[in-house]
């Protein structure tokens, strides 16, 4: 997935919806690839510039998406929520509502109490704290998380 944003950043593009239902892989074999699909909300930036729209579904917005003010770091924001939810089972956020939910978003911190989270590693949480930070200008970049220590702890067993 990291690789797909590292494409699509190259490019000039923000994916705005990347979410499960957007990625599919490409085998059942254990080492495949993945492709982000459904651009259809996808936008081109230009760097040095912010959108000021909103698009994406809600659960896997970043804030400042929120705050109408963000870049392509809300794609990274948006597959942190992934890896939250592949690893555990449910998302970070929730909530009964939208505005609850992007009120969490915006202030509440990622939660690693459940039991679930006993059985995942201190360097996939890392990854996950890095992925999930508020400030975009601090959250780790698509080309960092494939020298990020979980990862190449992963990519070499």
């Amino acid at each position: 997935l990291a690789e797909a944003l590292v494409q699509c950043s190259s490019r000039g593009v923000v994916h705005r919806d990347v979410k499960p239902e957007n990625i599919l892989l490409c085998s059942k074999e254990c080492h495949t690839r993945i492709k982000l699909i459904d651009f259809g909300v996808a936008a081109l930036h230009t760097p040095g510039t912010l959108r000021t729209d909103r698009a994406g579904t809600v659960e896997y917005t970043a804030p400042e998406v929120l705050d109408r003010a963000y870049g392509p770091e809300a794609d990274i924001w948006s597959a942190g929520v992934v890896l939250y939810i592949l690893l555990c089972g449910f998302p970070p956020f929730w909530a009964a509502t939208d505005a609850d939910l992007e009120r969490k978003i915006r202030v509440a911190s990622v939660d690693f109490r459940h039991p679930r989270w006993a059985a995942v590693s201190g360097g996939a949480k890392d990854l996950i704290l890095r992925m999930l930070e508020k400030d975009p200008r601090k959250r780790i970049s698509a080309l960092e998380i494939f020298a990020h220590p979980w990862i190449r702890e992963a990519e070499s067993s």
